[in-house]
């Protein structure tokens, strides 16, 4: 568990440790509260994440459980956490979580899910958390506003370090990620607070370079589509990310780059 002494007086957090390339050190699971208590994103299935969460909420008179998204390194804890605590779940679907690839979803095996809607709220002993609906990473991911704080738990919008997250899972969500950069920045927050990564102190300045990254891998896509204009996804995809991409990061890149096809020529 780690705190910082810029952020909001009392928030914790715990670490579920699984680094990778999509999830930087490890997924944050975020707690609001110490009475009336929520946990956003509950992280991955790991025996020993559930236990350190579990501890940071004893004693708590009610939890609530809160996803982001349905995606196994921030979801799949949920079930076991729920049972040990007696927790309800709340995310944007009524399928459950994924454990499969980016974009698909499978069931939430014996737990009830709670479905939020767009601007519903939950209470805490430390200020309400409304959910509002930011797809793009996924067409159901929500991100958590912390009015009183001027905080906004981001899931997998973006990152806490770099300028690129992952946007490929389904048709459309270029076009949903450029809107919901926009929802959060009207927001006006002081913090957001990504699901992997380190607190973001400059949300403008960050939700700008996040934006013109995407749009820059729009322009080339443009470009290579004025060269190449009946190549396939295949056939651009040394093209627009060059040879820097590890192989195992290529299937990611080639659906973002289907993802950025169609939005080019959707615009056409």
């Amino acid at each position: 568990m780690s705190q910082g002494l810029s952020l909001p007086p009392d928030l914790r957090w715990v670490d579920a440790g699984n680094a990778g390339p999509f999830t930087l050190e490890g997924t944050r699971s975020y707690i609001v509260g110490r009475r009336r208590v929520a946990v956003i994103d509950p992280g991955p299935a790991r025996a020993s994440h559930v236990t350190a969460v579990a501890a940071e909420v004893a004693g708590a008179e009610s939890v609530v459980l809160l996803l982001t998204h349905g995606h196994s390194d921030h979801a799949g804890a949920a079930p076991a956490l729920a049972m040990r605590l007696g927790a309800r779940i709340l995310g944007a679907w009524s399928n459950g979580y994924d454990e499969g690839e980016p974009g698909s979803s499978g069931p939430l095996p014996g737990i009830p899910l709670g479905v939020f809607g767009d601007g519903e709220g939950v209470d805490t002993d430390m200020g309400e958390l409304t959910a509002l609906s930011a797809p793009g990473h996924t067409c159901d991911h929500l991100v958590f506003h912390w009015r009183d704080q001027r905080a906004v738990f981001v899931g997998d919008l973006l990152l806490g370090v770099g300028e690129t997250t992952w946007v490929g899972g389904y048709s459309g969500c270029v076009a949903d990620y450029f809107a919901s950069l926009d929802r959060v920045e009207n927001l006006g927050a002081g913090v957001l607070l990504p699901a992997h990564g380190p607190p973001v102190f400059d949300p403008e300045a960050r939700l700008g370079r996040y934006r013109a990254h995407r749009r820059e891998r729009v322009t080339q896509v443009e470009r290579a589509l004025d060269a190449h204009p009946d190549a396939s996804a295949d056939e651009l995809l040394l093209t627009v990310y060059g040879e820097s991409v590890p192989e195992g990061l290529l299937p990611a890149a080639r659906a973002s780059l289907v993802a950025l096809i169609e939005y080019v020529k959707a615009r056409r």
